[in-house]
C-alpha cells in the first residue's frame, strides 16, 4: 500500500461530508482511507456509513483531542505514506492523488502547496523548495499538503500533550532536528478551510504558547536564547531569513530593521 488517507472529525457533518466525498473521488488501489471519528452526535456516523464501501476503517467513539484521533489513525495505516485531510478540507483538484502517488519515491516529507479557503477568500500558499530553520522556525507547514513516511509517524506519534502545535512540534523535530529529508511537490493539493480550530481567534495566545515551547524543548539552550524574544520586528528579521526570494528576504529583512532601530531610538529617547 503506498499512501493512507487519514480524515479525522467531530461533530462536523457538512465539512465531512465535503471532505468524504473529495478523498473517496480520489481513491486507487494504492490508497486507503481511514476515518476516525470522536463520538459525534450531528449525523456524521450515519455519513460515514453511507460510504463505508471505501473506507478501509472507520471507528467513532471519544477521543481525547484531535492528535489522539489522528494517532489512532496513524495505528491502523498501513500505507508507506499518510496524509491527513481532515474534516472540512479536501483536495485542489479530483486527480490530486494520481499525480502525487508517483512521486513518493523515499524521502521522508513531501509536501505540495494549498489554497486556505473561508469567509468567500482564497489565498495561495506555496511550500518551500528547500528546509531553512528560520522558515520552520515560526511557521508550520501546510498540514494537509504533506504526505508524510509513516515509519516516522509510528516511532513517533504526535505528542498529545499539545492541543493545536503537535503537527508544527513533529516536523520541526524531524526536518530540523533529525535532518530528514524533503522534497517540494509543485503541485496545489488541498482547499483548507480556514474555519478549523487553528485558525479560531480564541486559540491564538495557546498557539503562541504551544510553539514557544516546541522552540524551548527542542533547541539548545543557546539558540533559543536567541529566538526567544518578544519583539516583533526581530522575530519577523530571523524569519525573513528563510525567504527563498532574495529580493524578498532582503527587504523584508531592511524593513523590519528599520523599525527595530526606531523602535530602539524611541525607547532610549523616551
Amino acid at each position: 500500500m503506498k499512501l493512507t488517507v487519514v480524515t479525522i472529525n467531530y461533530n462536523n457533518c457538512d465539512g465531512l461530508e465535503k471532505t468524504l466525498r473529495s478523498v473517496t473521488s480520489q481513491l486507487t488501489p494504492e490508497v486507503e482511507y481511514i476515518v476516525i471519528d470522536g463520538g459525534s452526535t450531528d449525523g456524521s456516523v450515519e455519513l460515514i456509513k453511507k460510504y463505508e464501501k471505501s473506507i478501509a476503517f472507520w471507528v467513532s467513539e471519544p477521543d481525547k483531542g484531535i492528535y489522539n484521533a489522528m494517532n489512532k489513525g496513524i495505528a491502523h495505516a498501513s500505507g508507506e505514506y499518510i496524509n491527513f485531510m481532515n474534516s472540512g478540507d479536501c483536495f485542489h483538484s479530483s486527480d490530486v492523488l494520481h499525480q502525487v502517488l508517483p512521486l513518493l519515491q523515499g524521502k521522508d516529507f513531501y509536501v505540495g502547496n494549498e489554497y486556505w479557503v473561508g469567509d468567500g477568500k482564497r489565498k495561495f500558499i506555496e511550500s518551500p523548495q528547500y528546509i531553512h530553520v528560520a522558515r520552520l522556525m515560526y511557521k508550520a507547514l501546510p498540514h494537509q499538503a504533506t504526505f508524510i513516511r509513516r515509519e516516522l509517524l509510528v516511532e513517533r506519534p504526535y505528542d498529545e500533550s499539545y492541543k493545536i502545535a503537535a503537527d508544527w512540534e513533529q516536523m520541526f523535530y524531524e526536518l530540523i532536528v533529525n535532518d530528514a529529508s524533503y522534497e517540494h511537490i509543485d503541485l496545489v493539493v488541498d482547499d483548507f478551510d480556514t474555519n478549523g480550530i487553528s485558525h479560531d481567534e480564541k486559540n491564538i495566545e495557546l498557539q503562541r504558547r504551544e510553539c514557544e515551547r516546541v522552540r524551548q524543548e527542542l533547541l539548545p539552550a543557546k539558540v533559543y536564547q536567541l529566538v526567544d524574544n518578544r519583539n516583533k520586528s526581530l522575530r519577523k528579521i530571523i524569519h525573513a531569513m528563510g525567504y527563498e526570494s532574495p529580493m524578498k528576504r532582503d527587504m523584508k529583512i531592511l524593513r523590519n530593521a528599520v523599525r527595530l532601530l526606531l523602535n530602539d531610538i524611541f525607547k532610549r529617547n523616551k
